[in-house]
């Protein structure tokens, strides 16, 4: 997070306050300043230590979070200034897969004393985990359906382009605008190709799949890749278990522009084949994955893909599960294999 932070700052100001909390601490050094106010310098709260700052002074254990947990309810050593300072404030659990009784006592030291409608509560993550869930609905807090916290955040910033124009002008006048970035790619992960106007039901297989333990990897900047990030997407796909190729009417659905020039998804397909060339007939490395009505065969879908006898098509919006049972088979052998 810090790491993260500093790389969006200008190279003339890459500061980032840290605090870190630990069991037994002095209250001082373990809470918000007393003159502390929102400035330009953000700050990152390390609720369970950290590595880099103070030697030895973090969670490793379940038995160390119990004690962190513990000392966050101590009268006096919690970090009362923060929990002052979070009321009226929105919290947003994002892709932190607590455990069910770790996040209950999270939300609990955050109500300590406090009343609890005065904090609200949102939960993103691609894990399901029912008990914590109707807890944090007890709590009045606000539940999203499964996806992908990196889904959720470009929804978010789209929105959030849609009523700031004025911010969508100045990014377009930036001559120096950063590169896209991609998710980094966890070596043996499922591949995920389709067409951008699919994005929302791709996300929700995503998520379906990450529910299930599966590593799953899809290119979710919406821009045409430059020389350096093709190269990112050819080797992903060459890492990856298993390539699902996403098929649906929007793949024949295309504008003059993109009739002219292709789709950068065909590409991908390409060296989809090519790297299914290296692989045993028997890993099934090529996967069609059909997410509306389209027939098997459907002139539009590029061969081999259309070729394939194998098309795997949704069961009510969502994966079967002998299709996912099938995949973390894959998933483990392959990487058994390097």
């Amino acid at each position: 997070m810090v790491a993260a932070l500093k790389a969006e700052q200008a190279d003339t100001c890459r500061r980032v306050n840290q605090i870190v909390f630990t069991p037994r601490g002095t209250r001082s050094q373990v809470d918000l300043p007393e003159d502390f106010a929102e400035t330009a310098i953000p700050t990152v709260f390390h609720l369970f230590g950290a590595t880099g700052l103070v030697e030895g002074t973090f969670a490793k254990t379940e038995d160390d979070l119990t004690v962190y947990s513990w000392s966050l309810l101590d009268q006096q050593y919690a970090p009362q200034r923060l929990y002052d300072y979070l009321q009226q404030k929105t919290i947003l659990l994002l892709g932190c897969n607590f455990p069910d009784w770790l996040g209950r006592f999270l939300v609990h030291a955050l109500h300590a004393g406090q009343q609890e409608a005065s904090i609200n509560i949102y939960r993103v993550s691609n894990h399901r985990v029912p008990g914590l869930e109707a807890y944090l609905r007890r709590k009045r807090a606000k539940i999203f359906p499964l996806q992908s916290p990196a889904s959720f955040i470009a929804e978010l910033h789209r929105r959030w382009l849609e009523k700031k124009p004025d911010a969508t002008i100045s990014a377009a006048q930036t001559s120096a605008a950063p590169a896209p970035r991609f998710v980094p790619f966890k070596h043996g992960s499922v591949f995920l190709s389709y067409a951008r106007e699919d994005r929302p039901a791709v996300s929700r297989i995503k998520a379906q799949l990450e529910a299930a333990n599966i590593d799953t990897w899809m290119d979710e900047s919406d821009l045409e890749p430059g020389d350096n990030f093709r190269q990112v997407i050819h080797d992903n796909i060459r890492n990856a278990s298993f390539f699902i190729a996403i098929i649906s009417r929007s793949l024949n659905d295309l504008d003059q522009q993109e009739k002219r020039l292709g789709r950068f998804v065909w590409r991908e397909w390409k060296w989809a084949v090519d790297a299914d060339m290296e692989r045993r007939q028997a890993d099934r490395f090529l996967q069609p994955l059909v997410i509306d009505d389209t027939p098997a065969g459907a002139p539009f879908v590029e061969p081999p893909i259309r070729d394939s006898s194998q098309w795997t098509k949704l069961w009510d919006g969502r994966l079967p599960d002998e299709f996912i049972q099938f995949l973390s088979r894959g998933i483990r052998s392959f990487r058994r294999s390097k």
